[in-house]
């Protein structure tokens, strides 16, 4: 059993067609167009007619790598930049007529955002604001945010700063909601990008190192990459709305231990796992929303549309 079997992720199937028409020559912005989501992300929608993709990043080797990646006919632009730099996102907007903005750009990874929270903050509040506002200046028909499920009852630093950055768009669109459509869609835990568990477990075992695991209680949400920005172009063709939340439906939640037991077990080597505690800003159990929130079905029957409970839309 191979591990996408092993978490119980079923392939994805979505309206190529729809996304097609949806995204046909339009012009896309990717923030964060280097990482592992909007690598993927700039890479995906070349299949469905897009007329350019602009990929914004700080990180230049990465950036680089991508351009280098992208077939030299696809109209794709690298473009250096920092979404906490104002006047550089100013630039980008003003430079191409952007039709739609993936803003993936944030400090991700909890530990990190719990011992740097200023920085959690000036990326994922200032710099989403610095892209968002940009956006409305310059008329864009869309604007999908990229948030993560420990926004649902955040604890964390990374979690409560993307929570923020949510409840921006929502203002936002409050404010803008004429002919705007804005959207964010929360991503649980993608097992095959870099710093991910699955990757760094298999990277352990490949060295004859030891798992380390925070608590055997610990369990998580796990989607693919490819599946989550399926679903993700999917949604963008529900969003009628000038604030909208989807996530989707990714099974079971994982315990991470046992991931770590079944990659061991596939591996055939004797691997030892050692327990070092939870560490700050982790829960144990993560919620795809909480409970001022309740979901509602959409066209798709893995998409679901989050709404406040004490929203009068």
């Amino acid at each position: 059993m191979n591990i996408r079997e092993f978490l119980a992720n079923p392939p994805v199937v979505v309206d190529n067609n729809k996304i097609r028409k949806h995204f046909n020559n339009k012009t896309v912005l990717v923030t964060g167009g280097a990482g592992y989501i909007g690598s993927a992300l700039c890479h995906k929608l070349f299949d469905f007619g897009v007329s350019k993709v602009i990929a914004f990043d700080i990180d230049d080797t990465r950036l680089h790598n991508l351009w280098l990646e992208m077939d030299e006919t696809k109209p794709f632009v690298s473009y250096l930049g920092d979404v906490k730099d104002n006047p550089r996102v100013t630039e980008v907007f003003n430079e191409y007529n952007i039709d739609i903005v993936f803003h993936t750009a944030a400090i991700k990874h909890v530990p990190l955002a719990e011992l740097y929270p200023k920085e959690a903050v000036k990326v994922n509040v200032l710099g989403t604001n610095n892209v968002l506002k940009n956006a409305i200046i310059k008329n864009v028909d869309q604007f999908i945010n990229i948030s993560t499920d420990k926004a649902a009852d955040a604890i964390g630093a990374m979690g409560k700063t993307k929570y923020a950055a949510e409840l921006m768009c929502m203002a936002y669109g409050d404010a803008y909601r004429v002919n705007k459509k804005i959207m964010t869609m929360r991503f649980g835990n993608i097992y095959d990008s870099r710093g991910s568990v699955v990757p760094t477990f298999k990277n352990k075992i490949r060295n004859d190192k030891p798992i380390q695991i925070t608590d055997t209680s610990m369990e998580r949400y796990f989607i693919k990459a490819d599946d989550a920005i399926l679903l993700t172009l999917h949604a963008c063709t529900i969003n009628e709305g000038y604030k909208d939340i989807f996530t989707f439906d990714m099974g079971r939640p994982i315990k991470i231990i046992d991931i770590a037991n079944h990659l061991i077990e596939e591996s055939g080597k004797d691997i030892n796992i050692n327990i070092i505690g939870k560490r700050p800003g982790e829960k144990l159990n993560e919620v795809l929303f909480s409970e001022n929130e309740m979901i509602l079905e959409t066209d798709h029957p893995r998409i679901y549309k989050i709404f406040k409970k004490s929203s009068k839309e």
